[in-house]
């Protein structure tokens, strides 16, 4: 039978969990905030932009079905893209297996209901109907505190049986990633300053050979130097020796001074930047923002990312998988695509690969579920792929002036320094 016979029509469609007072659209191409998904990797997919040999290797791949809750859209999300950019939390089954205290352990998990077992936490996450599926956890361990993104193909679905996170839940499940984060890189900064509690935390290693999984505080790094002169550093200053030698430091540590100096003190610079005119920073932010809306109409999502293929059908998982298979076939699809890319020439085999930075979880605003694409890009989680903001770019006028003042202060300096000839008769006869 063919997709679109299965699809249900506006005069058939019967939601599942929703009230019938907010039933949006039977069919839709791209999930929405909140929504509890069923996602299938497809590593062919994620590979599709390469050559045959990445091909190949992502064919070796296990196509593997898991449980998440979307956490953020990306971008501006349309029928017309191939993907849509999402940010999601994966599901588990039972408490975590992983046992690498202090980043995991079996109680650093929330779990949603039906279930409310849980170690040490009072916390649960309350969709608007309770998961059909037993013993349910969002898994908050080190693993999942970075933001794990995919690429959601866009195709026509059967919405109906969707299952919907109420966005005040889903900002409280905001909140308490920010604070696991937030404890994580505590934990962290108390350990490379050595704290014997957090150290003592760590368990000891079994055996001799597993002790590099161990990690220890870093060497202390050394005190900053104050800038020095040329004495200080070993140098002298003779007056005899030659030009270059005495030009070269005095180039490297007196012209910065300058800069600095002319910058505040030069009576030129306060004309030149008096004359950007009224209206330049609000074009300045015009600008901006036509680049930010830009740069959301074509976020597609990382090309690190692996393609996921969704469904809102909960019932079709009997049993959910281990979460940590999800990071195992990314990190494989993303070393396929490292290989591939050097491979292709499209980076150097020394330089990192380009995927987006993971941000840190962010807080949600609070508005309906709903599609428009006007809330959407309302929202905190539809900003550009570093989910942070791009530093104001300086009017073309101010970058100008500053080159300029740059310019004629090396170059006051070296006239400075040539009005100064060196006296000594060796080094006038080695010059001739």
């Amino acid at each position: 039978m063919s997709t679109k016979s299965r699809l249900p029509t506006s005069d058939t469609r019967q939601f599942r969990y929703l009230p019938k007072d907010q039933w949006p659209a039977p069919i839709v191409h791209f999930p929405n905030l909140g929504d509890f998904i069923v996602l299938t990797v497809d590593p062919l997919a994620s590979v599709a932009h390469l050559d045959e040999a990445a091909r190949v290797a992502a064919r070796a791949l296990p196509r593997r079905r898991f449980v998440a809750l979307v956490m953020g859209i990306h971008g501006i999300p349309l029928r017309t893209k191939p993907f849509t950019h999402c940010s999601i939390a994966l599901v588990r089954q039972g408490l975590p297996t992983l046992y690498s205290p202090p980043w995991a352990s079996p109680d650093m998990c929330y779990p949603i209901l039906p279930n409310t077992t849980h170690p040490t936490r009072t916390e649960t996450v309350q969709p608007i109907h309770p998961l059909p599926l037993d013993n349910c956890y969002i898994d908050t361990t080190a693993s999942f505190l970075d933001s794990i993104r995919c690429r959601v193909t866009t195709l026509p679905r059967d919405y109906t049986p969707v299952l919907p996170v109420p966005m005040s839940q889903l900002t409280h499940l905001r909140a308490l990633f920010s604070d696991e984060v937030a404890d994580l890189e505590d934990l962290e900064e108390r350990l490379e300053m050595g704290d014997v509690d957090v150290i003592a935390s760590i368990p000891l290693p079994t055996t001799p050979l597993s002790a590099f999984q161990v990690p220890l505080p870093p060497s202390p790094s050394p005190a900053p130097q104050e800038d020095l002169g040329p004495s200080d550093l070993g140098m002298t200053c003779d007056p005899c020796s030659s030009e270059a030698e005495t030009s070269e430091f005095a180039v490297k540590h007196a012209v910065g001074d300058e800069v600095s100096m002319i910058g505040s003190e030069d009576s030129n610079s306060s004309i030149v930047e008096g004359s950007e005119g009224p209206g330049s920073e609000a074009a300045d932010d015009q600008l901006f923002e036509m680049l930010r809306f830009e740069n959301m109409l074509n976020d597609m999502g990382d090309l690190h990312d692996p393609v996921v293929h969704v469904s809102y059908d909960l019932d079709m998982v009997s049993e959910v998988e281990d979460p940590m298979l999800f990071i195992k076939v990314r990190d494989q699809l993303r070393r396929i695509i490292d290989e591939a890319e050097i491979r292709l020439g499209i980076r150097a085999e020394s330089a990192p690969s380009a995927r987006s930075p993971s941000p840190k979880p962010s807080p949600v605003p609070s508005t309906k579920l709903d599609r428009s694409a006007n809330d959407v890009q309302a929202t905190d989680t539809v900003r550009n792929k570093s989910n942070e903001r791009v530093p104001r770019r300086v009017p073309l006028a101010k970058a100008l002036a500053r080159c300029w003042r740059a310019s004629l202060s090396l170059w006051r300096h070296l006239r400075g320094l040539a009005t100064f000839p060196c006296h000594s008769t060796s080094a006038t006869s080695d010059a001739m």
